[in-house]
């Protein structure tokens, strides 16, 4: 999973800022929907002091593209960091798989290790092996009618590991692989720098990093592929177990092309070569004899009846597909298990596609309401999806997938349900998972064809939206993206969504305080990021922190400034002027205040320390200034009346943090980062909610 990408320059200011750990964790669990466990954050950001410190401080082309994921696998949670660059005509590419643990050791497996740290332990594919994989999935997909040269290494980095003979874990395979990957335990960072050296010396990452993605496109559309180091672990855990005489359970659950099959055909492989005897089942078959090894294809009533025929057996799952009853057999099964004493390995894998590919279906198989995946937006140009009212497909384009979809699924559009039975579900998703390159939808229901047509066109339109952005900086338009009159006509819902998200985040009362242009900022600042993160992540994100910004300057700026002209004209009449502080009159030419209200439009985040005559540590600026507004303050503005130096003065902590953290440095020349554009989001709207906190404080 692709976390983090940019230039080695915007890497090291994140991490000398101490927030890239905090964005990769917070990013990781809200696209997995998982939670880190407590050492993987640790783990995180210790990986990054280290390269920081001993790798690129005095090595690295600033131009050079970084880009960080997490592998995905339920044994060792791995980090991968990838440099990219272009020097001399050849893009360079190297790969760290940075593994943790204090100790490393070989087990009795094929291709699986022992990683220890402290008192917790746990097994993982090799790492070696899995490094030289992750190579060989890159060079596979390099164009050979290309007249680009593209040059990979990859490499296992043990940070927490020391060599010694106990964990030199290089070693002989029983299954030969050209391995091409090298090993660097901690302490070897100056090695490390000597391989990484052709990709960290080159510049123009961001183009770099653009034509990796290109490979790995290309990767994915070529038949087959390699195990990923999940799916290794299977193969060789259960190859392990039936030489071993060892008796185990293996519930293997996942989307199509997710690779169950896979695992299967590669264990049976060799295992029927040793001399194994292998049957497969159906759901409903009734094992007649034992063997060695046994495969049951998708789960049913007689499930724990065919548990008996064999040491080893293997059961497989569609994750889409998961009814009463199949829940029932799981429990069933594991109920076993503990009472016969049998070891039960129960996962759960991730789809082999690419990330188009991965994306696209996943987002036709949530608004097709087969499952709830959270799914993220495609890019329409790489996954084709769109769907016809007619049951003769065309003929099949390579790599596209033609499904037919009969009247017994139809679209209600009263209520936006997608109606079919569960049986239903689990063939549609199995067709539509066959393509690589896109789906052809034909639907006998003709309003089915017409709602997944419009979703289609919906997704062009707000990527339509990004680019618009991106062309502007920002939006100029007052009411912001959410707001405009284009915005409107194209999809009402789509602002209806991120509102709900807003309002339930920043609390109902401090929303329904905001007036409808903040409303539309900041909706316009979550979309404007989701977007903008889906197109690439290493853009300006300098537009997301105006649109909070702006909305914070029209709330604040109303309470804390026009609302207090309001209650000094009343209380001074027109000699009100003369009550407030020189900063917010007008001056003459040789800048001295002529008692005349500076437009409102110029008050901005850093007029209010001025106009609350107060400063971030309590001290009080103007002695009549802060007179004036403490008085408004308890008479019209503050809910609480006690304490009121103290909170005034935790207010303007907060209006300085966005003034300087976020305001001026979107507005001018600095660039703002994804990490910046989150924390701001988190700040001020969707977590730590200052803005909503401010608000919660005020009366009006």
């Amino acid at each position: 999973m692709v976390l983090y990408e940019n230039t080695v320059k915007q890497f090291m200011r994140d991490i000398r800022a101490r927030r890239i750990s905090k964005f990769i964790v917070s990013e990781y669990e809200s696209r997995s929907q998982t939670s880190v466990p407590l050492d993987i954050g640790f783990t995180v950001k210790y990986l990054m002091q280290i390269l920081s410190d001993k790798v690129l401080e005095r090595n690295a082309d600033p131009d050079c593209g970084v880009r960080i994921e997490i592998e995905e696998c339920s044994r060792v949670c791995h980090i991968s960091i990838t440099f990219a660059s272009f020097r001399d005509g050849v893009f360079n590419y190297c790969i760290i798989g940075a593994y943790p643990g204090s100790k490393i050791s070989l087990t009795k497996a094929d291709d699986i290790v022992l990683f220890e740290e402290m008192k917790r332990s746990w097994t993982g594919i090799h790492p070696v092996r899995q490094m030289t994989t992750a190579a060989n999935s890159i060079v596979r997909g390099i164009d050979e009618n290309s007249l680009d040269e593209v040059s990979v290494g990859s490499c296992a980095f043990l940070f927490d590991c020391p060599y010694s003979e106990e964990t030199d874990i290089l070693c002989k395979y029983s299954d030969q692989l050209s391995i091409t990957a090298s090993l660097f335990y901690a302490n070897d960072e100056e090695d490390l720098v000597e391989f990484l050296r052709p990709a960290l010396n080159g510049g123009s990452g961001a183009e770099a990093l653009e034509k990796l993605r290109s490979i790995e496109r290309n990767a994915a559309t070529k038949p087959g592929y390699e195990l990923n180091e999940e799916q290794r672990y299977l193969v060789s855990s259960i190859i392990n177990n039936v030489r071993k005489g060892n008796k185990a359970w293996y519930i293997i659950q996942g989307q199509a092309k997710s690779g169950r099959s896979t695992i299967i055909d590669r264990a049976a492989e060799k295992l029927t070569a040793e001399g194994n005897k292998l049957v497969c089942f159906q759901a409903s078959d009734i094992p007649e004899e034992k063997v060695d090894l046994a495969v049951i294809e998708e789960l049913g009533e007689n499930t724990v009846a065919q548990l008996e025929c064999a040491r080893i057996v293997v059961m497989t799952c569609g994750s889409v597909a998961l009814t009463e009853e199949t829940f029932e057999v799981l429990d069933a099964i594991k109920e076993l298990a503990d009472k016969k004493g049998v070891t039960l390995y129960h996962d759960i894998l991730k789809q082999s596609l690419s990330p188009d590919s991965g994306k696209g279906l996943r987002w036709l198989t949530e608004k097709l309401q087969i499952a709830d995946f959270n799914a993220e937006d495609y890019d329409p140009d790489y996954f084709l999806i769109e769907a016809f009212s007619a049951d003769e497909p065309e003929e099949e384009t390579d790599g596209v997938a033609n499904v037919t979809i009969g009247s017994n699924v139809v679209y209600d559009p009263e209520t936006g349900e997608v109606r079919m039975n569960s049986a239903e579900k689990a063939h549609i998703y199995s067709c539509i998972s066959e393509g690589v390159r896109g789906v052809r939808l034909y639907c006998e229901d003709e309003n089915l064809a017409k709602y997944v047509n419009g979703e289609v066109e919906t997704l062009k339109k707000r990527i339509e939206w990004v680019e618009n952005f991106l062309q502007s900086g920002a939006s100029t338009d007052e009411a912001g993206i959410a707001g405009s009159e284009n915005m409107l006509q194209l999809d009402k819902s789509i602002c209806t969504d991120y509102e709900q998200h807003a309002s339930k985040a920043f609390g109902e009362r401090a929303w329904s305080m905001l007036g409808d242009e903040s409303k539309n900022w900041i909706v316009s600042a979550m979309m404007a990021y989701d977007y903008l993160k889906l197109y690439n992540t290493q853009l300006d994100f300098s537009g997301v922190c105006v649109q909070v910004s702006k909305a914070c300057e029209k709330e604040l700026g109303y309470r804390i400034f026009e609302q207090f002209i309001v209650f000094l004209s009343e209380k001074y009449g027109d000699n009100y002027v003369r009550k407030l502080p020189y900063e917010v009159m007008e001056k003459d030419k040789n800048g001295k205040p002529i008692f005349k209200l500076i437009d409102t439009s110029r008050i901005t985040l850093g007029s209010m320390r001025f106009i609350m005559g107060i400063d971030t540590r309590g001290n009080i600026t103007s002695e009549y200034g802060w007179k004036e507004f403490e008085d408004y303050a308890k008479t019209e503005l503050l809910v609480n009346t006690e304490n009121i130096k103290e909170q005034l003065t935790e207010h303007a902590c907060i209006i300085n943090k966005i003034k300087n953290d976020y305001r001026n440095r979107s507005a001018h020349k600095e660039a703002m980062s994804i990490i910046d554009a989150k924390e701001c989001l988190e700040y001020v709207v969707l977590v730590t909610r200052k803005l909503g906190e401010i608000l919660d404080s005020y009366r009006f």
